[in-house]
């Protein structure tokens, strides 16, 4: 239990960092990181998932605000 607790702490901190202004990713990356650890992942392979999912998710279109691409979001 205690490395759970660890792992998902730190995965929070780190997420959080990462992509301050949205709280739905630290959740999503806290999940997935219990889930690969669960599922039999080293702790080192839970947080490479991670960190391979949180910079997907901090580099793709639908997650970039107008500060970072220096355009505002089209209307539909």
């Amino acid at each position: 239990m205690d490395v759970e607790l660890a792992l998902v702490g730190s995965v929070r901190d780190w997420t959080r960092q990462q992509c301050p202004d949205d709280p739905r990713v630290v959740d999503k990356a806290a999940v997935l990181a219990l889930r690969s650890y669960a599922g039999g992942a080293s702790v080192a392979e839970a947080c490479e998932q991670v960190r391979a999912f949180v910079t997907s998710w901090a580099h793709h279109p639908a997650h970039l605000d107008a500060r970072q691409t220096g355009q505002l979001p089209v209307a539909s």
